[in-house]
């Protein structure tokens, strides 16, 4: 269902793409810098999103939006 690189959810060019996609997800990343709608960063060092939901390190970031 979600594949990193080749999948419905392809990271980099795909329907949602990591940075610039509705859903912005940075796994084990160590920046996530996403302006999507939902900004996932999981177990990341940095996230810094401008979506409605930044979800980083903690239970809920609400950043801008």
């Amino acid at each position: 269902a979600f594949d990193v690189g080749e999948g419905a959810l392809d990271a980099g060019e795909g329907a949602s793409d990591v940075g610039e996609g509705a859903f912005d997800v940075g796994v084990d990343a160590g920046v996530n810098a996403g302006e999507g709608a939902l900004d996932l960063g999981v177990n990341a060092g940095v996230n810094a999103g401008e979506g409605a939901f930044d979800v980083g390190e903690g239970a809920l970031d609400l950043g801008v939006g």
